[in-house]
Order: C-alpha cells, then structure tokens, then sequence
C-alpha cells in the first residue's frame, strides 16, 4: 500500500486535469484536422535525476512511438545511463532543459524511421516532495521519409553539420568582445558556454592552454585580428589547421572564420575537429614515403623479403614486400593483428626444429622488453622456400614518428651468410683443433698443456676445482733408440708410450710438452685412482724391461684450490727426475 503525502495533491492534480485527446495535429497523408485519426500523439512525462518517464498517454502517442521506434513500443522509462541511438539524445537533452525552465520550447528531429517530427514540450508542474517535474510532450507535426533533400529543414542541417564542432564563438570586431558556444555533437545542442573581452589576446596567449605546445608559435603568428580579417576580406574566409590539447587528448582541429552576414560588426568562428581526416592523409603520406624508402633499403641490400610497420597500440600494421617476398608472402599490405596473424601462419612455413624456440621468443612483450634492453630486437630461424630451408632474421626496432610509436620489424633472408659463417666456425674449430694437437702422437700439445693451466686456475678461483693432480712422465732411452736405430724407430717409441698413458689415464687429458716428456692433470674418477694408477705404470714398466719395451719415469704431485699451478708441475717434474735417477741406478 502507497501511503500518499498530502504536500503532492496539487502536483497530481495538474498532471490529471489535462486533457490529452484534444489537440490534433496535421498528417502529410491526411487532409482531416479534428478528427481522431489526426489526434496528436501527446504524454505527460515526469523527469527526475536519472530517468523520465511517462505517466500519461494517449492510444495515438503509443501508436506514434510503435511507428516511429520499432522495438520500444512498450518502454514507460527512459534511464540517462543506458539510451541505445534509437532514442534521440537531442530529444531526451531538450526535455531536461525544459523542466527547468518556464518557457515553452519547440523542437523538431528525425526518428529512426526517417521521419520528420516537429513537438512541442512545456512544463507543467514539479512535486515538492520528491522534486521530480511533469512535462507535457505533443506532436505537433509528422513529414514522412518518402521527401526529398530539399525538404531538409535548416534546424537539421545545422545540427548534423555540428556533430564535429569543437567551440564557436561569435567575436565583435569593434570591440574583440565574444561570446563562446559550445556544441554537444552526439546529442546536436548548442549552449552558450561564456564570454570575454578580448578574443583574439585570449586565443593568441593560449589563456584556456588548449593549443598543442610545439603548435603555439605557429598559431599565435597567424591569429591576429588583422591577419584574420585581411584574409577574410580576400578569399572570403579564414582558415587554419593545428592541434589542440584538451580533455579529449591531442588532436588536429580546424579553426575558420567568416563575417556574420547578417550583421557584419560580427565574425562567426568555427573550431572543428579534422583529426581523423588529417591522419588518414598522413598516414597515406607516410605509407608513400616507407614504401620509398622500404624499396631503397631492399635495393642495396638485395636480402630483404619484407619490412614490417606495427602499431604497439592495436597491433594493426602495414608491410612492404619485395618481389620475392610478395611471392612468399603474398599480396596482403596490411592487417589487424600483426602478432596473432603471424603466429597463426608461421606453422605453415617455420622448419619444424625452430617452432618451438620462435613461439618463446616472438610475442610483444618479449619484442618491446628486448629493445628496451638492447636497441633492437633479434630472432633467426629456418623457414621453408620453395621445399629448401632457409635460413631468416627478424630484426625490430622501436621508433617514433609524429609523436606516434612503431615497431618496425624486418624479415631478412641470412641463409648465404649463416652458411658462411658455420663453415668459417667449421674450419676455424679445425684450425684451432690442429694448433692444439700433436702431429707424432695426436694428444694434446705443449700450447693446449698452457691454455689447460690457465682454464684450472680459473676453476680453482672459482671453487668449480677443489682437488687435482699433476703427472710427469719422461721416456726413458729415447736417445739410444734414435741414435742406433733411426728416428722413424724412435717416433714409434714414442708413440708406445703415449698409448700406455692414454690406456692408463683413460679420463684425464694427456699432453705431450717435450720431445720424450708428457703431462697428466688428473681429477674425478682418475684422482680418486690417482696411487692405484701408479701402480700400473710401475707394473708395465716392469713388464716392458724385461721385454726390451718403453718404459716411462713419472712423478706426481697433488694440489688444492689454494695451490699454484706451476709449483705443482714444479714438485711432480722434480719427482719425475728423482724417479728416472733410480731407474738408471738399476739398469
């Protein structure tokens, strides 16, 4: 049960007592006027914060809405939050403003129909309890949507010519007094927004600071009273192009004045948004300049399948591709998603082994954080041309132009020099192997024993190494056997005893550092053995003497991660002579 304030009786009293089935209006297709088939679509609306809604209605209002909105025959409410663009905005906004005022207020807008509705609205009453407002709402005319252009009214026209309007201000060229209007284009008002004393001060000293920075020089050169009117009285009009910076964000504008013809004391000036058009033309502009540019590039270099412009915003992107590229490629010059069209293709064309290693590293924020840490982006792969893999890079950078960022990214066929560079890798390794090796024997040389002392100090500083051994061996009888049995018989003796310390130090390099001396470092499992594996060459020795075979003196010396490399071969090569000492002795 609604319990009713007896404050609200005068309010209900206004909203019932009109009679909303007497006012009749003209049809185009009817020549009746005081009938019930031209009774006016009327409503008594009430309005409130967030919504209006009607409370009273006749058959032909609901039938003039069925008509006229398909869909929205049964709304009875309207929330400001959530009007879709079948519902005028223009017409929703002027029947807020005429609860507020006392005036009466006629109106005229299109329907989705495409029909011409001419209406009147007025306020009636306001509830002192709830403070909503009951405005009665008539249609006073219809023309249908089979007219042609000229029957346009001017009120239309203007409204839709405003939809792009930024500000308007009509300036006094006596006094520089103006008054600024400010044009709502989505819901097509036009409302006196403020006054000023001196325009053409105010617009050249940037007082609102709404002019883009780099373009205030420009502006303020140009927007002079005597500029503006010396133009307008030789071309008719003046009329300039730069950016402003506003809530909305940077944008171009285009500010235009022309006398008043009416009254020619008056100039009418016109600030409107020209942003979209401005940037398609650059970016027209731009596209022609890369393509030069891009085909200059690919020119010299001869490698270049196709260049890549992306935009890090909305990923959408452009790309120009050489002859072989477009063959690879295709035709397509641009795209909405330069990210996920290339991964959806890449699977057709990357060499299956790459696959895995581009989907890592070929993302956007992956590109974006490798530029920002390097410069520039890098990734190489094999794609498939023509059945043969190839070998491409992709290289992207971070730019920015006209105050816009671009990722541009290249696609470069490197398979001749990747080539290159593995058999340049391939023989270098061969070269370098051969530096270190010793012809005679095929262990390592004397330059590898350096270069291997120098990588365990650095394992020892590091704590990778923390125990190690050095074995000294020298041959003994060398010189007898080159010098009464030749130098071929003394390489082979050689080379016996190379094999026995390779049989012996199985997982320990050997070096051969002298004509008759070789050198073991030893570590892990070798080590470990390091007494045991001395025993066995003191047993081959053994052997051998008694065979007339190589044998071998051999000195050992362990070390730590605090010791000197050197002064551990120094102890193991001291050993090694103390050893070939009472070898001799026993002879």
């Amino acid at each position: 049960m609604t319990v009713e304030d007896a404050r609200e009786g005068d309010y209900y009293t206004q909203v019932d007592k009109v009679n909303i089935h007497e006012f009749f209006y003209s049809k185009e297709s009817s020549g009746k006027q005081d009938s019930k088939e031209n009774e006016a679509p009327i409503a008594v609306l009430e309005i409130s914060e967030d919504e209006i809604r009607v409370i009273r209605a006749n058959d032909t209002f609901s039938s003039f809405i069925r008509d006229n909105f398909p869909r929205k025959e049964d709304i009875r409410n309207f929330k400001y939050s959530s009007l879709d663009d079948s519902l005028s905005s223009y017409v929703i906004s002027a029947i807020r403003k005429c609860a507020y005022s006392d005036e009466k207020s006629i109106i005229e807008d299109k329907t989705p129909t495409g029909n011409t509705v001419h209406m009147v609205i007025q306020k009636m009453a306001e509830n002192p309890v709830t403070g909503r407002i009951a405005v009665i709402f008539s249609v006073i005319f219809v023309e249908n949507s089979k007219k042609d252009a000229m029957s346009l009214s001017y009120n239309y026209v203007a409204r839709a010519l405003s939809e792009d309007y930024v500000a308007l201000y009509i300036v006094d060229i006596e006094t520089n007094n103006y008054v600024e209007y400010h044009l709502d284009g989505h819901n097509r008002n036009i409302t006196r927004e403020t006054t000023g004393k001196d325009f053409f001060y105010d617009a050249r000293n940037d007082v609102e600071n709404k002019t883009y920075p780099e373009d205030r020089k420009m502006f303020k050169e140009l927007c002079t009273k005597e500029n503006v009117l010396q133009q307008i009285a030789e071309q008719g009009t003046f009329s300039m192009t730069y950016r402003a910076s506003d809530e909305m964000g940077v944008r171009y504008v285009n500010f235009k004045a022309v006398i008043d013809k009416s009254d020619d004391k008056h100039i009418i000036i016109g600030v409107n948004s020209v942003d979209r058009q401005i940037k398609l033309q650059q970016a027209f502009k731009l596209l022609q300049e890369e393509k030069n540019i891009f085909s200059r590039i690919a020119a010299l270099s001869g490698d270049y399948f196709a260049i890549y412009t992306i935009n890090p915003d909305d990923n959408s992107y452009s790309v120009y591709k050489t002859v072989q590229g477009e063959r690879f490629i295709g035709k397509k010059d641009s795209g909405d998603d330069f990210f996920s069209e290339t991964l959806v293709r890449i699977n057709k064309v990357i060499h299956p082994d790459d696959l895995k290693g581009f989907m890592k590293n070929f993302s956007k924020a992956n590109i974006l954080k490798k530029i920002a840490e390097d410069g520039f982006f890098e990734c190489q792969y094999r794609l498939i041309v023509g059945s043969k893999p190839t070998y491409f890079m992709q290289k992207g950078v971070l730019i920015t132009e006209n105050d816009e960022k671009k990722i541009i990214i290249g696609l470069i066929n490197v398979d001749e020099v990747v080539k290159k560079d593995k058999e340049y890798a391939e023989n270098l390794s061969v070269a370098e192997t051969m530096a270190l090796k010793d012809e005679l024997t095929g262990v390592k040389n004397k330059h590898a024993y350096t270069m291997a002392e120098k990588e365990m100090a650095e394992l020892l500083k590091s704590g990778t190494c923390k125990k190690f051994a050095i074995v000294v061996f020298d041959i003994n009888g060398l010189k007898y056997i080159n010098d009464n049995f030749g130098h071929v018989k003394g390489d082979e003796f050689i080379k016996e005893g190379c094999r026995m310390l390779c049989e012996t130090y199985a997982h320990s390099p050997v070096y051969r550092i002298g004509g008759d001396e070789f050198v073991v470092i030893i570590q892990g499992r070798d080590y470990d053995d390091r007494n045991y594996l001395m025993e066995i060459i003191e047993k081959k020795n053994n052997e051998n003497k008694v065979r007339g075979e190589v044998t071998m003196a051999a000195g050992m010396a362990t070390g730590t991660r605090k010791s000197n490399i050197n002064d551990v071969f120094m102890k193991a090569d001291a050993k090694m002579y103390e050893k070939k000492k009472k070898m001799k002795e026993e002879m």
